[in-house]
């Protein structure tokens, strides 16, 4: 089911290198290695940013202590939950939605990220696989080698490949109907008196 609420998408941008997760802080969603990839990019001399926005379920504190030993506290900033309403809009003022997830269901965060015109960086775990293609609308992350993952991303996003990308198009969009199509078409045949 589509449960993306909004229904304008900015325009594909590939600069500023701005980031963003949308989730809970915790071991499933294995953020150190967003924090791996993150630091890659500014070893290479990359301009970059990396905003996180969510609960702590339990990995905040090693999360923000990783940053400081990593040396990216300048680019990386973690901020408290958003309201559901709150998520599409704030997606779009990024460019790419980064998510090392080690398991995944439907990934609501990701999907959204797409609909919204952001370029997903994200293992292919859960129901990503099924709406994500590698050098398509996303770039699916190693995460036993980031550093090839992070060469990978920058060739996949350099300017001499931004037309062969499908930024904003989910794969296989007949499978996810609008929430409120699929909410209302299920209802027309049912009685309520």
């Amino acid at each position: 089911m589509n449960i993306s609420f909004t229904s304008n998408e900015k325009p594909t941008a590939f600069l500023p290198l701005s980031f963003v997760f949308v989730g809970r802080f915790t071991p499933q969603k294995n953020i150190f290695k967003s924090l791996d990839f993150i630091y890659e990019l500014k070893k290479l001399g990359k301009q970059v940013s990396f905003d996180l926005y969510g609960r702590d379920d339990g990995s905040l504190a090693d999360l923000k202590e990783y940053v400081i030993e990593l040396n990216i506290s300048d680019v990386v900033t973690f901020r408290g939950s958003l309201l559901p309403t709150e998520i599409e809009i704030e997606m779009q003022k990024y460019n790419f939605y980064l998510q090392t997830s080690l398991v995944e269901g439907m990934a609501i965060s990701v999907f959204q990220s797409i609909k919204n015109g952001l370029f997903a960086v994200v293992t292919p775990v859960g129901e990503i696989k099924n709406y994500t293609r590698d050098y398509q609308n996303a770039c699916y992350v190693d995460v036993d080698n980031i550093q090839e993952t992070t060469q990978k991303f920058l060739d996949v996003v350099s300017q001499k490949n931004n037309d062969l990308l499908k930024v904003g198009l989910l794969v296989n969009k007949k499978d996810y109907p609008q929430f409120d199509e699929l909410f209302f078409s299920t209802l027309k045949g049912i009685n309520f008196e």
